[in-house]
């Protein structure tokens, strides 16, 4: 199933979007936060974050999964700044500097101080709150090169303009079911502005991968 997440009616428009082959988070809000997190997918190790996860054992077939998007169980009233999600576990960051992880934690990837003998079978069924050294968290692994790429007209109907690429840099255009509508590799002819013809595309919300950067793609048409 295509999730078209511009009918999706949660008051606000999807703003970050993150995930791995079984499962996808995405965030609604403003460029300044998020305030609705939706999570779908398979709920291998707590992926969800509903209280409902299973560990992973090596087959799925007693493990629970939604092709609706849920919300994962966080504290009510909190606004985001950052989502992010790995093989199986989510981590979402507050406006506040907070810092919240779920999910599978076998390689400690939960931040939350578990037991090095434990983490063969660790994992979060919902979001934990994990102490952070510092004051307050800022950011999930950002770098200046990501914070250069942009998309222009966004949203498009027809030609997207990307700034800010690499030459050499693979670009994929993902629906969100997770198929590949276009492939492309800017070439060393290129300048930092690479052009991606979007015609043939149908309107809804796309996954702009640039490298190893993320970016949300809205197609359809303008007012």
């Amino acid at each position: 199933m295509i999730y078209d997440l511009t009918k999706l009616d949660y008051g606000t428009a999807p703003v970050a979007i993150e995930g791995y082959a079984n499962g996808t988070i995405v965030g609604y809000g403003s460029s300044e936060s998020m305030n609705e997190i939706k999570i779908w997918g398979i709920n291998e190790d707590g992926f969800l974050g509903d209280g409902k996860g299973v560990i992973f054992q090596g087959s799925y077939e007693q493990i629970p999964w939604t092709s609706t998007p849920i919300t994962p169980l966080l504290p009510e009233g909190k606004k985001y700044k950052k989502i992010t999600a790995g093989e199986a576990y989510a981590i979402v960051i507050t406006t506040e500097g907070e810092m919240y992880a779920w999910g599978r934690n076998k390689g400690g990837q939960l931040g939350d101080g578990s037991d090095v003998s434990l983490l063969t079978t660790a994992f979060s069924k919902s979001p934990k709150l994990i102490p952070c050294p510092q004051d307050n968290v800022l950011s999930i692994s950002s770098t200046p090169a990501e914070e250069e790429i942009q998309l222009y007209p966004n949203p498009t109907s027809d030609y997207l303009y990307i700034a800010g690429v690499p030459r050499g840099s693979e670009i994929k255009i993902i629906s969100l079911e997770g198929r590949t509508c276009i492939k492309k590799i800017s070439s060393s002819e290129d300048s930092n502005s690479v052009c991606v013809d979007i015609r043939n595309l149908t309107e809804g919300t796309y996954l702009a991968i640039i490298g190893h950067t993320k970016k949300i793609l809205q197609i359809g048409r303008t007012h």
